[in-house]
């Protein structure tokens, strides 16, 4: 705010004296005004995060992403990852949007974003978001010893088994199903387990 000193002195005649304004403008960290939290999505989704940060100076966001104990800063313009930033008219106010498009189980990882200006945080303001994101990726089912043709005796068992890998959540037995497509007909009969 502006202040101002007003001296009196009456002991002679009664003269009263301003001084010049002055400006104060009180500096303080980023302090997070809103965040996000972990949340799963689907392979091939897009990932939208997005903080909201108030300090003075007018705080940097910088978003970061951690995999395997390695952080990545992410980069501004990037064919993978967009970054959107807003800054409030009265500068004390920023906003940044992450979007991550075409969602891949590498994308897997802790999130942050983190509000930097160039004041030390003495009193304990909340100067990051932090959220695990988790990627659900479909299974992948082949035949087991990759054979796509098995050759069977009539009136004999043949056993017939697949692998079911890299599926995030875990496929369990219950939602496994058999069915006998027809050559002919191309019509799936569901088969009992």
């Amino acid at each position: 705010g502006l202040y101002t000193c007003r001296a009196n002195n009456t002991l002679f005649d009664p003269i009263t004296i301003d001084s010049n304004a002055a400006l104060v403008d009180v500096h303080y960290p980023p302090n997070l005004i809103s965040g996000f939290s972990d949340m799963t999505k689907n392979a091939s989704d897009s990932l939208q995060l997005s903080c909201n940060f108030t300090g003075t100076p007018t705080p940097t966001i910088v978003w970061n992403r951690y995999i395997s104990n390695e952080i990545e800063t992410l980069e501004r313009d990037n064919d993978k990852f967009l970054i959107q930033e807003d800054v409030s008219f009265d500068k004390r106010t920023s906003t940044s949007a992450l979007t991550v498009n075409d969602l891949i189980k590498d994308d897997e990882g802790m999130y942050e974003c983190l509000g930097i200006n160039q004041v030390d945080n003495l009193i304990g303001a909340v100067d990051s978001s932090q959220a695990l994101i988790t990627i659900q990726v479909p299974a992948t089912i082949y035949p087991s010893g990759q054979r796509d043709t098995l050759t069977g005796v009539k009136d004999y068992e043949i056993t017939i088994s697949f692998v079911i890998e890299d599926a995030f959540p875990e496929v369990q037995s219950e939602n496994i199903d058999w069915y006998f497509l027809s050559d002919a007909t191309n019509i799936q009969t569901p088969i009992r387990s």
